[in-house]
């Protein structure tokens, strides 16, 4: 009998975690979707006796405080594991660009144990960085390319798993970059042919909130010049047929499971689907209970009116709309996305229509994007209306056509795996600075989040607060607390009105950068002005 154990890497340091806001769905540690769904297409397809583990090595790891104490708590669970499992095949389970913090560590433990077992990695990390991690991490034997489940087969069923890329040109190994072997994906095109998954292969109690995610497709057709996705979920859209989706949401339900993550890059595409899913979960959400999220974003075009009453009923109550710049120019010009402000206000009015808050994604620091597209994109967010912006600064992902544009004319600066950092800016071109983008990216974030905050500006003071108590919380974060007085003075709090813009002020005089923006926003400086405070 094989075994086969799958390691779940972190995404992000333990340091890092600590600061997060652990309520957003991107930082619950929820299943291992991944490696579950891989499970349940191999033991359907694979004709011999074959044996599952999964070590998820998140939970441990976040308990932790710091990296350090995190990483020798994550070698000791590998070496106990692989001492009492003695797999065949380790497969490393590796989401995002960032867990690249922790292979070194893990590499060396399985250095350590090999025995014989094959090691592969796959996720979009292992994806994008194949040949980066191919080149550093020794014990790591193959990279499976794109969707995992069918390179995760064939790899199994070979004879000789090494040279297993010979028959499938989603399985990448060193031997395969010798001979020049492009990767190509291999598409599951029918979904349904993934079974439903098997939870007995987690411990639930390792997740203390219980996330169901799930995608009811996979593909995405467009274009956006910043983005790689493409690679991992390829341009057709595919679906699993809607009665399968029904199957697993009444599973789901059965469960115990009342928050719903739907990551479909394009879950509105087809509208019509779209409804019925969602008229499927309002069935489930008699008791008022179902929360439900689209983490990735959904398509501004097909958020109208006849979409959004659905959506309160469905248990949504906030939604993020992937605008990406307020400029119409960057839009059609550089971002290639398919929307228009046009668009973009008709989702805005319908959701504020049937109460559910907005939360827009913003892409800056695009070659080609001026100081006054993003002064015009900050201009337009405030005249629209919406309750918060997450401002990212762009990244030259491989296999993204930024990444093609910037390498061409020499714009990536100090841009290493190794090191990469999210709210970092690498990408410098003869107009602005990687300093002058990540300046331009938290003026950004200042004006529209906290100064000019639509939310605190409209008096909806029960809904901000708690937002700003956490940012303030969580960091040393002058503008929560600026934002905090002024919250609390308008309740008349006194007390923590004043609280707050005192901590304001101590934050300010012993941080430069904090008083160099509140210089920028003409903000009190003085303890004693806290009076006219307004």
């Amino acid at each position: 009998m094989k075994r086969v154990m799958f390691i779940v890497l972190p995404s992000i340091l333990t340091e890092d975690y600590s600061h997060t806001d652990q309520t957003s769905v991107w930082n619950q540690i929820a299943y291992p979707f991944g490696p579950l769904s891989i499970i349940a297409y191999v033991k359907k397809y694979f004709k011999k006796a074959i044996d599952f583990k999964i070590l998820d090595l998140r939970p441990a790891y976040y308990q932790e405080k710091t990296n350090k104490s995190g990483q020798e708590k994550i070698a000791k669970l590998i070496e106990t594991f692989l001492k009492d499992y003695k797999p065949d095949f380790i497969g490393l389970s590796a989401l995002f660009d960032t867990c690249y913090a922790h292979m070194p560590i893990v590499d060396k433990v399985l250095q350590a144990y090999k025995n014989n077992a094959v090691v592969f990695i796959g996720g979009g990390f292992a994806t994008i960085s194949y040949k980066d991690i191919l080149n550093e991490f020794s014990s790591v034997d193959i990279v499976t390319y794109a969707e995992g489940e069918i390179p995760t087969l064939k790899l199994l069923e070979a004879e000789n798993p090494k040279f297993s890329y010979i028959n499938n040109s989603a399985i990448i190994s060193r031997e395969s970059l010798l001979q020049g072997q492009e990767p190509k994906p291999q598409f599951i095109q029918n979904l349904d042919d993934i079974p439903i998954i098997d939870f007995s292969y987690i411990k639930f109690e390792e997740y203390k909130t219980q996330y169901a995610n799930f995608m009811t497709s996979r593909g995405c057709p467009f274009n956006c010049v910043f983005c790689a996705a493409y690679m991992m979920v390829g341009k057709k859209i595919r679906y699993y047929s809607q009665a399968r989706v029904a199957e697993d949401l009444k599973r789901y339900y059965s469960l115990g499971f009342r928050n719903f993550n739907i990551f479909d890059d394009n879950f509105f595409f087809d509208k019509d689907r779209a409804k019925s899913i969602l008229k499927t979960i309002i069935e489930l959400n008699l008791n008022n209970d179902i929360l439900l999220n689209f983490p990735s974003g959904v398509m501004v075009a097909n958020i109208t009116e006849d979409i959004a009453q659905y959506l309160p009923k469905a248990g949504v109550k906030e939604i993020s709309l992937a605008l990406e710049s307020g400029s119409e120019r960057v839009l059609r010009e550089i971002i290639n996305k398919p929307v228009t402000k046009k668009a973009f206000e008709r989702a805005i009015n319908a959701l504020k229509k049937y109460n559910i808050k907005t939360r827009v994604f913003i892409v800056t620091g695009l070659p080609g994007e001026t100081d006054e597209d993003r002064a015009e994109t900050v201009r337009y967010l405030k005249q629209v209306g919406i309750n918060w912006a997450s401002i990212n600064i762009a990244v030259p992902l491989f296999g993204s056509r930024l990444y093609k544009i910037c390498k061409e004319n020499n714009y990536i600066k100090n841009f290493e795996l190794k090191k990469f950092k999210m709210g970092e800016a690498y990408i410098e071109t003869p107009e602005y600075s990687a300093g002058h983008i990540k300046y331009q990216a938290y003026l950004m974030n200042l004006d529209i989040n906290f100064i000019n905050n639509y939310d605190m500006l409209q008096g909806n003071y029960k809904y901000i607060i708690p937002i700003f108590e956490h940012i303030a919380n969580s960091y040393s974060h002058a503008f929560a607390n600026y934002c905090l007085a002024k919250c609390f003075k308008a309740i008349n709090k006194p007390q923590l009105a004043k609280k707050h813009y005192k901590q304001y002020i101590d934050i300010i005089n012993k941080d430069e950068t904090s008083l160099k923006y509140a210089n920028y926003f003409n903000l009190p400086l003085k303890e004693e002005y806290y009076d006219k405070l307004v």
